[in-house]
């Protein structure tokens, strides 16, 4: 199909692939490092290499161990990083010096903790300036802090300094042409190092007139008078409704609840059914009589499992015996004749020497060379059996804080245990007080209300009593008027009236 005539479906889906190629490729694209994170990065790669790597392994293999754990995963400041390490390696001596002379120099300004970053810089600017370039240089320094290579960029770019210094020493372990041409091309950047120096001295300079600090006059912070609270009345304030709070339900004492009476009833009803179901002959489980008869089933088990034990039984192989060694002689090669004469040798030129020793000096050093020897064994002996000794005390020493340990683990165990114990007992004691207080009070209770009971029906009594001792006593009070009346004259005009008819005597 021609492009120009291509549907609209396919033309989506091609732009659509371009586009998630393009964010692929910016979302794993390998970042690459500030100047900052690359130097520091070659500082450390450095410092580690110094301090922690194998003696038996190479600079770029220990490169690519560590530079993983650093972040560096671009190629360029992968390679970069590997150079550095290479050259610091490489120039340790010439560097050595360098960074000695200059802490010599410059040490009321320089501190130790930098001795691996001035290593690196000095590697830079010593063999790679020219293939760096100054720019890039100047990246790397204005990266730090001013006042860390502002002493470094006055000493390495002073050809002054580095003729009188370094060079005496530089001179012992290379050519002298070679320590002129690396001074020279150093010095060939004299211009740009002065302008970079000069703007760092700016920076410094800036630093210290901020550090130093001014007299400012600043007014008085004068708190203003706070507002005096306002007075509530609280007849007026309308308090808010008390809550309603529902009151318990009253404690059941009187032993069981109805309900609980009645399920009590329920499992003992059904208890004594099944008790009843399973006690007549019908209900019975069922017996087979093969059982009951006598058989030898468990002599045949044991009879069957030896057997089985005796077929099962593991018998380890016996190993064949070693081989002797091959006993054929020597073969005379050339190797062989030249190993045993050279050992022929050496024994004729120590023959040699003690009778060249023993003619000039008149003495006789194999007694001496014996007992050297043997005293030299007898403090490797000596030797390993105090290491033996320290590290039998070492493990006794673990295994004595060991069991005491555990000893103390144990005796927190017995502690706690105890405490427990006592713990329980004090609760128990506290259960039993509060069920004897509980009977006390409903004692105490009852006893209250008999006494109410009591003192309400002797009242009763004492009423009805005193009533009863009212009324008889009006009745013999009656009684003695009527007598009084029936004993009295007959009096004219004492004849009950209509009016006084009707009254009580």
């Amino acid at each position: 199909m021609d492009e120009n005539n291509s549907s609209p479906c396919l033309t989506f889906l091609q732009h659509e692939a371009a586009y998630r190629s393009r964010v692929f490729k910016r979302k794993h694209k390998k970042k690459r490092l500030s100047a900052r994170d690359l130097l520091n990065a070659c500082v450390k790669l450095v410092d580690d290499y110094d301090c922690e790597a194998l003696p038996d392994i190479a600079p770029d293999d220990h490169a690519k161990i560590v530079m993983p754990t650093l972040n560096v995963t671009d190629t360029d400041d992968q390679i970069f990083s590997t150079q550095v390490l290479y050259g610091c390696c490489r120039y340790r001596k010439l560097l050595q010096v360098l960074t000695t002379r200059l802490f010599s120099c410059k040490s009321p300004s320089i501190q130790c903790v930098d001795q691996t970053l001035y290593t690196v810089l000095g590697y830079l600017v010593l063999i790679r300036l020219e293939e760096l370039t100054f720019e890039n240089f100047r990246k790397f320094v204005l990266s730090q802090h001013p006042k860390k290579l502002l002493p470094f960029m006055q000493f390495v770019f002073s050809q002054e300094d580095l003729s009188k210094a370094c060079k005496p020493e530089w001179i012992k372990i290379y050519d002298t042409e070679y320590v002129d041409s690396l001074i020279g091309r150093v010095s060939a950047w004299r211009l740009e190092a002065d302008d970079l120096s000069r703007r760092l001295e700016e920076k410094v300079s800036v630093i210290k007139q901020q550090e130093k600090h001014s007299m400012a006059f600043k007014a008085f912070n004068l708190s203003t008078s706070q507002k005096k609270p306002t007075i509530i009345d609280e007849n007026k304030v309308p308090l808010p409704p008390p809550l309603f709070k529902a009151k318990p339900p009253p404690v059941w004492k009187e032993g069981l609840t109805p309900t609980q009476k009645a399920l009590e009833a329920v499992c003992k009803e059904s208890r004594e059914k099944l008790a009843k179901f399973y006690s007549s002959p019908k209900n019975q489980p069922f017996h087979l009589h093969i059982l009951e008869r006598p058989s030898k089933f468990s002599a045949l088990k044991e009879q069957i499992e030896a057997v089985r034990k005796m077929e099962t039984e593991y018998i380890p192989p016996r190993a064949r015996p070693c081989p002797d060694p091959p006993r054929d002689p020597v073969k005379l090669t050339t190797s062989a004749m030249l190993r045993e004469h050279s050992l022929y040798q050496k024994q004729l030129d120590e023959v040699r020497e003690r009778l060249k020793a023993f003619e000039v000096d008149l003495r006789d050093d194999s007694a001496y060379k014996c007992w050297q020897e043997g005293m030299r064994s007898r403090d490797k002996i000596l030797e390993s059996v105090h290491r033996r000794f320290a590290k039998a005390a070492v493990d006794a020493c673990d295994q004595a804080a060991a069991d005491a340990r555990n000893a103390k683990a144990e005796e927190n165990r017995e502690v706690v245990k105890k405490v427990k114990e006592e713990s329980q007992k004090l609760e128990a004691l506290k259960d039993e007080f509060l069920v004897n207080l509980e009977l006390f009070n409903r004692l105490r209770r009852e006893n209250v209300l008999e006494g109410q009971i009591a003192v309400k029906k002797n009242a009763k009594i004492a009423e009805k009593s005193a009533f009863v001792q009212k009324m008889r006593q009006l009745a013999h009070v009656r009684r003695l008027a009527r007598k009084d009346e029936n004993n009295l004259p007959h009096i004219p005009g004492s004849e009950p009236t209509e009016e006084t008819e009707g009254l009580p005597p």
